[in-house]
């Protein structure tokens, strides 16, 4: 009985949780793709699990996906309405560094950037699985690599969001 009990609170506790990173993965997945609109709707799903479980951190993570989705589809006031979310979530959790990115991708929408081309997007994500693996090496040197593609293919909006990310990183 006593098992039963723990096993069916375990699953009431990780569940949610699962699915909530199910619906981030689905959402990285779709970008990668350069699905979008696919993207933007996983990514809604992630904000209201993230919701539901009261994870104030992870729905900040997720609004700030959904920002990114949203400008990529060229959408600038969606994706600024989630980034503000994102960044307000930042601040009351006192993770000063994630509103700092945030804001940094408001500056960009409002200044009218648009997304770096694929070819650059290609080192960007580089960059932030070297990151999220604890590879400062390998994130700097994809940061590099994304702006020597840039200069290469002409795509001043990917030098600067490389430039930008490579002054975080170091």
């Amino acid at each position: 009985m006593i098992r039963a009990a723990i096993v069916a609170w375990v699953l009431f506790a990780l569940v949610p949780l699962a699915l909530a990173q199910d619906w981030a993965s689905r959402g990285a997945e779709a970008m990668r793709a350069k699905r979008f609109d696919e993207a933007e709707s996983a990514y809604e799903r992630w904000v209201a699990q993230a919701r539901s479980l009261g994870d104030l951190a992870q729905e900040g993570r997720a609004l700030m996906h959904l920002g990114h989705a949203r400008h990529n589809r060229r959408n600038p006031e969606k994706a600024l309405a989630a980034y503000y979310q994102a960044a307000d979530l930042f601040r009351q959790l006192g993770d000063y560094q994630a509103e700092a990115d945030v804001k940094r991708s408001i500056t960009l929408v409002r200044n009218g950037a648009i997304a770096p081309s694929s070819a650059v997007q290609i080192h960007i994500d580089e960059g932030g699985r070297a990151s999220a693996a604890g590879d400062p090496v390998g994130e700097l040197a994809a940061y590099e690599a994304g702006i020597l593609e840039a200069n290469r293919i002409s795509d001043a909006h990917g030098f600067a969001a490389c430039r930008m990310l490579l002054g975080h990183a170091q």
